[in-house]
């Protein structure tokens, strides 16, 4: 994800601005302050597709012994981390493209 950010933020510098601000809220919901099996059904439902959660609690059941956690799935923040990289490969070629451009006129 970092990687799709840096680069489009280059491009625009609106996006550059956004970004601190539309990532804030995922530190309040990445399960820093509590454990994902204690929320509520409905809440588990809808956060289940954050993929800090999903390293929170990975992180939780390496570190303390005997901690299960039912949401838990190492392969969605990778496959989440994944397609931002390959979103930032077409990207990044219309960058430089770009960058080429303004330096030739």
């Amino acid at each position: 994800m970092g990687r799709f950010t840096a680069i489009a933020g280059q491009l625009s510098q609106t996006f550059a601005r956004t970004v601190p601000l539309a990532l804030r809220p995922f530190f309040w919901l990445s399960g820093v302050f509590y454990i994902a099996a204690e929320l509520p059904a409905g809440v588990r439902d809808l956060m289940w597709y954050s993929p800090f959660l999903h390293v929170t609690e990975l992180l939780r059941e390496g570190y303390f012994l005997g901690f299960d956690s039912p949401m838990a799935d190492a392969r969605y923040p990778l496959l989440i981390g994944a397609g931002f990289y390959l979103a930032s490969l077409p990207l990044e070629r219309f960058a430089t493209n770009r960058r080429l451009l303004r330096g030739m006129s």
